[in-house]
This record gives C-alpha cells, structure tokens and sequence, in this order.
C-alpha cells in the first residue's frame, strides 16, 4: 500500500516540512545506480536553521534532540521530493551526523 511510511510519520504527529532550498553551491540529492544520495541537512525549520550553538555549552540536551529531529525530517523530505514516495525506499546504507559538542 502507497503511503504507509507517511502514514506512520502522521501517526507520530510528524510532518514533513518543505524542502529546504540549499544554502550553497550544491545538489540536494542524486540518483545514482538505483541508490538515492541526499546530502547533509541542517535543522531547518520555517525556512531558517532553527538551532546553532555547541551542545553542552550553550545547546540543552533537549534542544540537540530537536535540532536532530529536525534534520532527520529534512532528510526524508529531501528523498520524498527525489523519489515522489517514500515507500519507494528499501534500505537505509548509510547514515551520518556531526554535531558540534563540548568534549
């Protein structure tokens, strides 16, 4: 059935924002050989970055959390807008995060 994996976002009360337009010189995904590349999100909300800082400094745990949340829904709006639906996705490869953290 088409939509299960938005339809299991909207259970969680998630919504997925618009895409982000990019802040640089860049592609925000690729189609290669059957696999989808999405490049690195920042947490985007209301078409601005939503929290900056250092974790641990002057970033709550809390407020990492949602940054977090937010850049993963930004990726998966990113590969809605390259593949039209979600469910097209099989498998997840690969994924990174960096954040910036007192040591």
């Amino acid at each position: 059935m088409a939509g299960e994996i938005e339809a299991r976002l909207k259970a969680l009360n998630l919504v997925l924002p618009e895409v982000p337009t990019p802040v640089a010189d860049y592609v925000s995904y690729l189609h290669l050989n059957g696999q989808l590349y999405v490049a690195g999100q920042l947490p985007f909300k209301d078409g601005r970055v939503a929290v900056t800082g250092t974790l641990g400094a002057d970033v709550t745990l809390e407020r990492g959390q949602e940054a977090a949340r937010l850049c993963a829904l930004n990726i998966l709006a990113q590969a809605k807008a390259a593949l039209g639906d979600l469910d097209r996705i099989v498998q997840c490869l690969r994924l990174n995060g960096f954040v910036s953290a007192v040591q």
